[in-house]
């Protein structure tokens, strides 16, 4: 996978996040697919698992991508986000991300709630 590919395939899972697409969205990750928020705070295994996660809760999305990140040669990545769980909450995060055969093999997330903007929650640490 290239970077621009890795790009795409995490602008497909907000795409489909945002839309509630569940297909869309579990699509991106591998049948066997690990998501976890450590130490398991949260933890998923399977396309399936994650699709009934996001959309079995009857909640909506808005997920932002503010960078995005790509090793070609390892096949990892990570991508800086805001996702707003509409009407209830927004998370600032991060996620560590590895590719296999193209798809999303593993997500491991850090965030953290806050209703401050992004650029605001960064606290000066954005060099753009």
């Amino acid at each position: 996978m290239t970077q621009e590919e890795f790009r795409r395939l995490l602008q497909t899972v907000a795409d489909g996040w945002n839309a509630g697409d569940a297909r869309l969205g579990a699509e991106c990750f591998t049948e066997d697919a690990v998501s976890v928020e450590p130490p398991d705070r949260q933890r998923y295994v399977g396309r399936r698992q994650l699709a009934d996660y996001f959309f079995g809760r009857g909640v909506k999305f808005l997920m932002t991508w503010h960078r995005i990140a790509f090793d070609e040669e390892e096949q990892t990545g990570f991508g800086k986000y805001t996702l707003c769980v509409i009407g209830e909450f927004t998370l600032h995060g991060i996620t560590a991300i590895e590719i296999e055969d193209g798809l999303i093999s593993g997500w491991r997330e850090y965030q953290y709630r806050s209703d401050l903007p992004f650029r605001q929650f960064a606290g000066g640490s954005l060099h753009r």
